[in-house]
């Protein structure tokens, strides 16, 4: 009876280790097939804060893009937010988009304590469907991907930078 209750625990054992390193190499492989699809800027649609969509259509492509996705609660957010302002002036040539899954609300007051209205190109949009990762890859907050003016992904950083990195990316 012992051997039988033993041979019963080793085969659910085994059978619970083969079903956990499915998940995990089949979650890499979808993982590893995401993250390729940002190397050239996708098609996307996000959405103003009036509601209206905004796609990747509309973007200058006379110019370098910089894309931010940001929560209005982040510090380091915060940080990128008043450092895009304080070289404003630096990012003339540059189109700027700032994206949030959080509410138009909490956006508009971000959008409103920060000044943002004073970056040139700047566009702050609404991800209110959380698709942002699907078009862009893994995600934290922030993140900052910067596309030359072909839509070639020049660099991404995750989590804070500085701003001269952006900068010397993006020019």
């Amino acid at each position: 009876m012992k051997k039988i209750l033993l041979g019963s625990l080793g085969l659910s054992a085994l059978l619970l280790l083969s079903f956990l390193g499915y998940r995990g190499v089949n979650r890499q492989r979808k993982l590893s097939a995401t993250e390729g699809t940002y190397q050239t800027m996708p098609a996307f649609e996000f959405f103003k804060l009036n509601g209206q969509k905004f796609t990747s259509s509309v973007i200058d492509n006379d110019l370098a893009t910089v894309i931010i996705y940001f929560s209005p609660d982040c510090d380091h957010c915060q940080y990128e937010a008043k450092e895009l302002v304080a070289n404003k002036n630096r990012f003339k040539n540059t189109n700027i988009l700032m994206i949030s899954p959080a509410t138009a609300d909490q956006i508009s007051a971000f959008y409103k304590n920060y000044h943002l209205d004073e970056l040139p190109h700047a566009d702050v949009l609404n991800d209110k469907e959380y698709k942002f990762s699907t078009y862009f890859g893994s995600i934290i907050f922030p993140t900052v991907l910067i596309y030359d003016k072909k839509g070639d992904l020049k660099k991404k950083y995750k989590g804070e930078v500085k701003i001269e990195a952006i900068l010397n990316q993006a020019e």
